[in-house]
């Protein structure tokens, strides 16, 4: 049975077919999966942190100094540091894969996944972090090919999160 499995697996990738072609995938649908992904990812590394007994509270948060200037921490924490997070962590290290020739996605993937959680700062924030570059890194791969725009899409699913959650904090702060 098993056998029968990966032949038929095989066949698929030897004949270009798959279940899904993801190139085919409204990109608007696309960023909204990923955005959706990644609140998954967050939602089960936190399920992770709390079946471990760890108190997570304040791994993912704004600090107290953010209250002061709302706006300019909005304007860092939304638009500025998911350019850059792009820039470095997903459209850096794929052109430098692209140079040194190395053409396994998956590889590229968990490298620019684990740089993204080790940038994140503390041991409790990787985990979270970690997943979510899972998920950013696979939307720049998925987007990857002309004329993909993966540097966009990739933004904006990063955006919509820091976005998102500054929104929540702005309005549940006193």
């Amino acid at each position: 049975m098993w056998q029968n499995i990966i032949q038929y697996s095989k066949n698929l990738r030897l004949n270009n077919y798959s279940i899904i072609n993801i190139k085919k995938i409204h990109p608007i649908a696309l960023v909204i999966l990923a955005y959706f992904a990644m609140k998954l990812a967050f939602a089960s590394a936190f399920f992770f942190y709390e079946q471990l007994g760890v108190d997570a509270n304040g791994v993912m948060q704004f600090r107290e100094s953010d209250k002061k200037h709302p706006w300019v921490a909005g304007f860092f924490v939304v638009l500025l540091a998911p350019w850059l997070e792009t820039l470095i962590h997903q459209h850096a290290i794929k052109r430098l894969f692209i140079w040194w020739k190395i053409t396994n996605s998956s590889i590229y993937i968990f490298i620019s996944a684990i740089l993204f959680g080790i940038a994140h700062g503390s041991k409790l924030a990787f985990l979270p972090a970690f997943m979510a570059g899972v998920v950013l890194a696979t939307v720049y791969q998925l987007r990857d090919h002309p004329p993909g725009r993966p540097f966009f899409y990739t933004w904006m699913v990063h955006f919509m999160n820091n976005g998102i959650a500054f929104f929540i904090w702005k309005t549940t702060s006193n």
